[in-house]
């Protein structure tokens, strides 16, 4: 476009620049989201590295969220039991944290709330976000983890390219974790994350 207008100041052609740029942004997400993804179908088992401390892990991801859920007109609320620990891969986990509370903020509608809950029963960690907003329709429900799955309801958080669930149940898997989705009108849409066969270490024995 800009050599058909060689004449054309960059400012009388920005508005074609900045839709170039956008987009080229957008693709570049993509491009990284496949490739992860590529990698990780090669890679048979997570990262598996010491405890970390995943209630530290959610509460940053809370307060990261906090001005974006301001700004959606959405309320992020948590319940995080303190100290609880798990054997993982601390980056996985942040981002499996990061993308299941940016898709229920990007879900619950204005005026909506989020709630990131966090608590060990035994030797499972349950890790799950609670949104309001419209239901996902049961039809899709089956196929939300499928890579590229668009519907005009279905939850594709990453870009808006189907990518970010799969990402997170990939992420999920590599921990040896269970990922599951239930939506109600009545009860929100709720994603959880089970940590399966988690040993008590000296510090959650003393708690």
């Amino acid at each position: 476009i800009l050599q058909a207008h060689p004449n054309e100041t960059v400012s009388e052609q920005m508005k074609w620049i900045e839709s170039t740029n956008e987009e080229a942004v957008h693709m570049k997400e993509m491009v990284n989201k496949m490739l992860f993804l590529a990698k990780s179908d090669n890679t048979k088992s997570g990262k598996i590295t010491t405890y970390i401390n995943i209630s530290e892990l959610a509460t940053k991801v809370v307060l990261q969220f906090d001005p974006v859920a301001f700004e959606a007109g959405v309320t992020l609320d948590s319940e995080i039991e303190d100290n609880v620990e798990i054997k993982a891969d601390s980056t996985a986990v942040n981002q499996i944290i990061h993308i299941l509370v940016d898709n229920a903020v990007k879900y619950a509608g204005f005026g909506g709330l989020v709630t990131l809950r966090l608590k060990r029963i035994k030797n499972k960690v349950y890790l799950s976000t609670t949104n309001t907003g419209e239901p996902i329709p049961e039809e899709d429900i089956p196929h939300l983890f499928e890579r590229f799955y668009r519907s005009d309801k279905a939850r594709t958080a990453g870009s808006g390219y189907g990518l970010g669930l799969s990402i997170c149940k990939n992420l999920a898997e590599q921990q040896k974790a269970v990922i599951t989705v239930k939506s109600t009108r009545e009860t929100g849409t709720e994603f959880t994350v089970v940590f399966k066969n988690q040993k008590l270490n000296k510090k959650n024995t003393e708690n």
